[in-house]
Parts: C-alpha cells; structure tokens; sequence
C-alpha cells in the first residue's frame, strides 16, 4: 500500500522503477550501483567521506531519472557504503535508519524459513481449500505470538530480539506450556545458560549519527522533478542456426594411402 517502505538489491537498479515507486507513493532503500552517473543538487550534510545529499540520478544528454533522490555515504571501517532512498528528509529517515533497515532486506526470508521449517507449514493437513486456509492462519497466528514472546524476553533481559534464539524458543515453548511453566520466565532464568540468549552472529553496520542541528534543510522551490528519460533495451534477434556439413569418415580400408590392414591372428604373419 502506499506508504509502505520497499527494500530490494541490485537486481531491480533502474530508474524507470525508482520512478515509479515514488509516483506510486512508496518509500524505497536500495544500494548504489557503481559508476552511475549522479549530480548533486543539494548537500544536507558533507564531512570528509560522510555524504548526505539529494542527486540527480543519470547523466543530463543521456538515460535519466525524473526524480531527485538522496544519495547516503559513509564508511564503517571495512568498506565504503552508499545507498539510495527516495525519502529526502534526514529527519524522517536517518542515514542509521537507512544502514539498518537495509541490512534487513532478507528478513522475508528469514520469515518463509520459519513457517515452512520450524513451524510445518511445508506439510498440508488437507487437500480441501477451507483446511488449507485454516491452516496457513493457525500458523501465522502462533508465528506472531512466539515473535512477542521473544520480543517481551528481549525487552526483560535488556538484549536485542536478535540475540534471543527463535528456534530454541519455537521447540521448547510447547514442552514448558505442557509442565505448567510460564516459557518468559524459564527463558529469562535459564535462556543464557542453554543458549536461548546469546550474541547474534547479524551483521551490524555502524552509521554515523549525525546531529539533527548540522543538517541543512532543502531549500524552498529546489526543483526536485524533471522530464525522465530511460534507456529501452531491445532483445537480441536469434541468429539462424548453420546446418553442419555431414563428415563422412573412410574406413582404413578403402583409404588409397592407409597400408594394408594385418590380420589379427596369434602368431605373426612372414611374407
């Protein structure tokens, strides 16, 4: 719905899709494609490699997007990170924001894993369609209560929901529901000595913040839409296939210059 916010990777970089997101009315974050052409238009804020600026994307003669974006840059000491979004406002969505979301890109993931794997799904209980929506519904229902439980044991235990063990929780909350043990409780008090609380191995990228008063505002009348221009690729025409010439291979035999074939025999022949 629009609204929403959209994370994907390089495989859907296009400007006539970042276009139409935003005409659509979507939020999007994405990564920045090396060697794409870019001018800024206007900086929030600059210091050494940390960028935060709002980009023409493309070149002006050539392909072009017809809608300004902000471009985010900075490095987390392993590598240098740049991101695209279409929400322009720092304020509203902060260059911390912008690294962490879309370090969670493959959370859907993630999510199919859980209800398929742990939680059964990839099993039908019917072939009937009524059974099968029951079903998907009995799933999700419990899938969310386990994600508040966890999230609950993660707020007492002072930890990030990450570092609480989803697994272990889905396979042990039945067997303390049958002993009449309250599973928050028994995780709280054993969950870091049987692993239930531990260090997530998640990546954590670490974004600089930056104070809400070093940032510059857009200013009023900035143009931020132009006349687009994209790039249609036309497919390739299929090349004729060449018929291969039929190679007949002479027998030794009827070769004028093999020599003359010896018969196969166990002694050896005396001419």
């Amino acid at each position: 719905m629009p609204g929403s916010l959209i994370l994907f990777d390089l495989g859907y970089f296009s400007f006539a899709w970042f276009d139409y997101l935003t005409q659509m009315g979507y939020c999007y974050i994405c990564r920045w494609r090396e060697k794409t052409t870019y001018r800024i238009i206007h900086t929030n804020y600059r210091h050494h490699e940390i960028l935060d600026a709002v980009v023409w994307l493309g070149a002006s003669k050539g392909a072009h997007a017809g809608h300004a974006v902000r471009l985010v840059r900075f490095g987390d000491g392993k590598q240098l990170r740049l991101y695209l979004t279409n929400v322009l406002d720092p304020a509203q969505l902060s260059m911390v924001d912008i690294a962490q979301l879309y370090a969670r890109r493959w959370d859907i993931e993630l999510a199919f894993l859980t209800l398929k794997e742990l939680l059964g799904l990839h099993h039908w209980w019917s072939s009937k369609r009524l059974l099968i929506v029951q079903q998907v519904w009995v799933v999700l229902i419990i899938a969310q209560l386990l994600q508040a439980m966890r999230l609950e044991i993660a707020a007492e235990a002072h930890v990030d929901l990450f570092d609480v063990s989803l697994p272990l929780l889905i396979k042990s909350v039945p067997h303390l529901i049958r002993q009449r043990q309250n599973p928050i409780d028994w995780v709280l008090t054993h969950g870091k000595h049987l692993g239930f609380i531990r260090k997530s191995t998640r990546l954590q990228v670490v974004a600089p913040q930056i104070a809400p008063e070093h940032l510059i505002p857009l200013p009023a009348g900035l143009q931020l839409v132009r006349k687009a221009h994209y790039l249609e690729y036309q497919p390739r025409p299929g090349k004729p296939s060449k018929p291969k010439p039929k190679t007949t291979r002479l027998s030794k035999e009827a070769s004028p210059t093999s020599p003359p074939k010896t018969p196969k025999t166990g002694k050896r022949l005396k001419l």
